[in-house]
């Protein structure tokens, strides 16, 4: 059906200018590779999005614009479910939309779909970025950069599979408060809260925080940049490596970005960044506050664990020059292994990086969310994290395992009648 999709997923009302520059992209995207669609996962009960983005789809008629939302994401789901084994389906099961925030299983939604749809590569936005315009007024469109190296190789012969940028303006976690003139040192807390190594703190305070970059749009590094996660293109990858289905926590659809990297697989970093704008009810709304900073704590324990088996494993001899199919066989069971002396073996590092959790949110200058990080202390809150850390790592490990026989259904699945009628009723132009 196609080959390259341009995907946007949300759980909120995408704001005009943002929407504009999605449709703007797709259709630039489209002058060089044909018949690439705006793809827009409304990740919501109540379709918040689907009549604005109607209306767009009347001004952008030559672009395709599919919309998929969790009814016809639950109906697709329930087709795949009713051909895998029962072992299959347990671990399917931790993928359906749900009422929690899940970055994980969003990311997961886009790679079933993506192969349904026949594509090998992917685009991803944030549904809260816009695109950066040059001293000229004009749209600067990363998607250049995705279809020029997606696929191709790079200067080591190796197929780049991951192509991406930064942002600009915030950055992806909302540090504003805790920035205190030019002093950032209450961000390296954070850095080294979320197992980000010492020595890289300065260049990312650097590129992503005070932006200090070549502005012009034609630099690409093959180095050791993460690209964000909401500018960002995939070759491939979702054919081998679902995120972890954890709610609530941040950065868990960066699981793919890192452990490509440590694995020594094909990164292209861009400097066409997006701008980037976090959302009102993260800063106004004590439920939504809360959450967030639970998920930011939540998603420091389960670095504790990945990081930790990125480099007792994966940075090891045995993952070396090895292709991800390949690794694919192994990295499940070295998961399991380590999970089993996770508990022991990183009880000190775990506890002492949650009171440190605990620290960097008291040091706020925002009342609120210091009164969030007092309720944690009395919730006591550190059991309950470390519990579901462990339970959606052994949960990810499942779907690691399950995932070949998940896309090989859907595989099967992608030219039959029945898919091919729910897609088709999901396009607007």
């Amino acid at each position: 059906m196609f080959e390259h999709i341009y995907c946007i997923p949300t759980h909120r009302i995408i704001d005009a200018p943002n929407l504009n520059d999605f449709f703007l992209e797709v259709r630039y995207a489209n002058t060089i590779k044909k018949n690439i669609p705006l793809v827009i996962f409304e990740d919501n009960d109540k379709q918040i999005n689907k009549e604005f983005i109607t209306e767009y789809s009347k001004k952008f008629k030559d672009v395709k614009v599919i919309y998929i939302n969790r009814e016809t994401t639950k109906k697709v789901y329930d087709i795949i479910k009713g051909r895998l084994s029962d072992e299959a389906v347990e671990s399917f099961n931790l993928i359906y939309p749900n009422n929690h925030v899940n970055y994980g299983n969003i990311l997961n939604r886009i790679f079933i779909f993506s192969d349904l749809m026949g594509a090998d590569y992917i685009t991803r936005r944030d549904s809260d970025i816009l695109i950066e315009v040059d001293e000229k007024g004009k749209k600067v469109f990363p998607i250049k950069y995705e279809l020029d190296l997606l696929g191709k190789k790079n200067n080591d012969n190796v197929d780049i599979i991951i192509c991406g940028g930064g942002y600009k303006g915030e950055y992806s976690i909302d540090i504003g408060s805790f920035v205190d003139g030019n002093d950032y040192s209450k961000i390296k807390k954070m850095f080294t809260c979320i197992s980000i190594p010492e020595e890289f703190h300065d260049e990312i305070i650097e590129k992503d925080i005070l932006q200090i970059c070549d502005d012009q749009p034609d630099v690409v590094t093959e180095d050791a940049d993460f690209p964000h996660g909401g500018n960002i293109g995939l070759y491939d990858l979702h054919h081998f490596l679902p995120c972890s289905p954890q709610n609530d926590v941040l950065g868990s659809d960066y699981f793919i970005t890192e452990i490509s990297s440590f694995l020594g697989l094909g990164l292209a970093y861009h400097n066409r960044y997006v701008i980037h704008k976090h959302t009102k009810e993260r800063k106004k709304d004590h439920n939504e506050i809360k959450r967030y900073w639970k998920s930011f704590i939540a998603y420091v324990d389960a670095q504790n664990f990945y990081r930790e088996f990125y480099e007792r494993y994966i940075m090891s001899d045995k993952y070396e020059g090895m292709s991800l199919d390949k690794a694919m066989k192994f990295i499940p069971n070295d998961m399991t292994e380590f999970l089993k002396k996770f508990p022991t073996e990183c009880s000190h590092i775990r506890t002492e990086k949650y009171i440190e959790s605990l620290e960097f949110l008291a040091s706020s200058s925002d009342s609120e969310i210091k009164n969030v990080e007092e309720e944690f202390q009395n919730e006591k809150i550190n059991n309950e994290i470390f519990a579901e850390t462990e339970k959606s790592i052994n949960d990810h490990i499942k779907l690691l395992s399950n995932w070949k026989e998940i896309i090989s259904v859907c595989d099967d699945l992608k030219k039959s009648d029945e898919i091919a009628t729910i897609l088709n009723d999901c396009i607007f132009n």
